[in-house]
């Protein structure tokens, strides 16, 4: 029967992209981590710099490792 065919179609086409849909969320997942993970591996970094050389006057700023930018990026996610 035709509808028949149209509807396991249908069903194969959902199926398919619900299993392309978790890859990709297992994907974006997974970059996320890393990104977090180097942000925060910079930031320490960073600070322990700071440390190293006397403080914050004698680095450049760099805005996105404030304490504010931290926080504002903390509210937002």
């Amino acid at each position: 029967m035709k509808v028949r065919a149209v509807v396991d179609a249908f069903n194969r086409m959902q199926s398919e992209l619900e299993a392309e849909k978790r890859a990709i969320i297992k994907i974006w997942n997974s970059r996320d981590k890393q990104i977090r993970t180097v942000i925060e591996n910079v930031t320490g970094f960073y600070g322990s710099i700071e440390g190293l050389v006397g403080g914050r006057k004698a680095l450049p700023e760099i805005k996105s490792l404030t304490f504010e930018a931290i926080i504002e990026e903390t509210k937002e996610n």
